[in-house]
Formats: C-alpha cells, sequence, structure tokens
C-alpha cells in the first residue's frame, strides 16, 4: 500500500492517492506489530507519504482536499498505539506546520484543524 501511495503521489494521480489513503485510513489502525513481517513498516512509510503532502506548497482546492484527506489519515491511524512513535516522529512536525500555517491564513476547514488537534 505504502508503494502505490508513494508511485500516486509521484506520478500526481490524485485519485488513486486518494483511494490509497482511504485503504490506509480503514485498514491502518488495525494493524499489529505482531502480524505479518512489513505491514507496520509499509504503514510507517505510507505515514511519511501522506505526511509529506502537507508540505506541499500551494492551495488550490485539489490539494487542500489532498491535505485535508491526509489529516484524517493521520487521525484515524492515532488510534494504533504502535504508530505512535513513527506519527510523532514523522508526522508531528509537519502537522504542527499545517495547523500554524493554516490558522494563520484562515483558509483550512475547521474539520482538518480539529484531526490535526486530536
Amino acid at each position: 500500500l505504502s508503494d502505490s501511495l508513494q508511485s500516486a503521489m509521484t506520478s500526481g494521480d490524485s485519485f488513486r492517492f486518494s483511494a490509497c489513503l482511504t485503504l490506509l485510513k480503514y485498514v491502518g489502525p488495525h494493524v499489529s506489530t505482531s502480524g505479518q513481517t512489513g505491514q507496520m513498516a509499509s504503514v510507517q512509510a505510507a505515514i511519511r507519504t501522506a505526511t509529506s503532502v502537507l508540505q506541499v506548497p500551494g492551495d488550490d482546492d485539489n490539494t487542500r482536499a489532498l491535505k485535508e484527506s491526509c489529516m484524517s489519515c493521520l487521525e484515524a491511524l492515532s488510534s494504533n498505539a504502535s504508530l505512535w512513535t513513527a506519527i510523532s516522529k514523522d508526522a508531528l512536525p509537519s502537522i504542527v506546520l499545517y495547523v500554524t500555517n493554516h490558522c494563520n491564513s484562515g483558509s483550512s476547514s475547521s474539520s482538518s484543524i480539529g484531526g490535526a488537534l486530536k
């Protein structure tokens, strides 16, 4: 899943990227450290990819929607305690920057800000 997410981001395929994020949002919270080898590493790589989208410049409708989807996905993944280290190490700095930039500009929706603050 993380490879597909990365590939979609690199190629600019927002539909496939959104589909991968949706899968990650619903599957990722259930991944455990005792599962198959590589599952946790794949979700952690996907967290890094989703987080990198928050740093993309631009505030057009498509970019804003992708960023909000990433925030929603990260919020869902935070329900899995096994992912907290990856989220705090990889995602938290970008989340803080995202929230800071969008609170100052007033351009972000309250749902994505609320998700970031959870």
